[in-house]
């Protein structure tokens, strides 16, 4: 997967349109008969225009037509295009990516000519769940889309929260974690990527396979952290590849939840001595240990450096870490549990 700031479309043959003989295998105009603009965007067949889901003007400037088979922008993208184009443009991939992706979904197979019979899409269309291609094709078009619509939007509320959470530096010292694509809402929300242990040519980028969003005031009835839906979780806060990275690390701090990761963030920079992982919920802990205890590349680095653990105290959460001690207990892992002191999480922790 190409990371959005590495794409090079100067080898594609797309013009806001496409070539099916230069599908590399795939027949283009059988995919494109079977994937709609509609589709692609969650629409009703029946809609003809919306906001331009590129440039997110605040008019209806985006037209679909042809049967959904074309688009155009009239406003800023000034731009006319098909699925693919669309698919390109939104997920920061180049032609050859967005073919074999809308491939998947029309599951159309190279060499053939007519799709096969679709069965029912996930309720989010153009996302395959468990397709990692895709995934991470998006969250990383999603964060991208995040950062300028928030930082440095961050309004006077959002700096009290974060300052009543111990966090006020936390938006200065970002200028200085470039791979770290974290964002802010206005009200202090924070939104940090959730990145896989998979192997990926651009390990920054390319290894985002979500992005989680931690609600400052979420409903009594609603979650307190969002996902991208129908995409993984699994794995860290965090980016593990690090391990084989920096040789001058000392130690490694697996924390839980949105919050303890950053507070934890801003008690061990990056670049330093101790990589901080952290954990998207307590039902995580303890298969990231083990993700990282069966690496091929990673365990031995991982192994030979103490880990510490930080559980929020609560019965999930000294289960799950006293779980994850006795895996690395067989495992001869130096692991040891910080002492919050009483305190619920390590947030509370540091403004005491």
């Amino acid at each position: 997967m190409t990371a959005a700031s590495e794409v090079d479309d100067s080898d594609s043959p797309f013009e806001g349109g496409c070539d099916t003989e230069l599908g590399r295998g795939f027949d283009v105009e059988a995919i494109k008969a079977a994937i709609t603009v509609h589709d692609i965007l969650g629409l009703d067949p029946l809609i003809k225009s919306i906001e331009c889901p590129l440039h997110h003007g605040s008019r209806r400037s985006f037209s679909i037509f042809d049967g959904g088979r074309a688009w155009t922008c009239h406003a800023d993208c000034a731009e006319t295009g098909d699925v693919v184009t669309l698919w390109q443009r939104m997920h920061r991939v180049n032609a050859w990516e967005a073919i074999e992706a809308l491939a998947a979904q029309a599951e159309v197979e190279r060499g053939l000519t007519t799709p096969k019979p679709r069965r029912a899409r996930s309720p989010r269309p153009g996302v395959a769940k468990g397709d990692a291609r895709i995934a991470r094709a998006d969250a990383l078009w999603y964060a991208r889309w995040l950062a300028p619509r928030r930082d440095p939007g961050i309004d006077e509320r959002g700096q009290r929260y974060l300052a009543s959470r111990g966090l006020a530096g936390l938006c200065e010292a970002l200028a200085t974690w470039r791979y770290y694509h974290l964002t802010f809402k206005g009200d202090g929300s924070p939104s940090t990527p959730i990145y896989t242990l998979e192997r990926v040519s651009s390990y920054d980028s390319s290894a985002m396979i979500n992005v989680a969003e931690r609600l400052v005031a979420p409903s009594p009835t609603g979650p307190k952290v969002l996902v991208m839906k129908d995409h993984p979780t699994k794995f860290s806060f965090g980016r593990p590849d690090l391990l084989l990275a920096h040789s001058n690390l000392k130690r490694i701090v697996l924390v839980e939840g949105v919050m303890d990761y950053l507070t934890a963030l801003m008690l061990w920079p990056p670049g330093g001595s101790v990589l901080v992982l952290g954990a998207h919920a307590v039902g995580q802990v303890v298969p990231i240990v083990a993700g990282l205890l069966d690496d091929g590349e990673i365990a031995p680095r991982f192994r030979r450096l103490p880990l510490t653990l930080i559980p929020h105290a609560d019965p999930a959460g000294v289960k799950a870490h006293a779980s994850a001690l006795a895996l690395c207990g067989v495992h001869a892992v130096n692991a040891t549990t910080f002492d919050l002191a009483g305190c619920g999480d390590l947030n509370e922790w540091i403004r005491r």
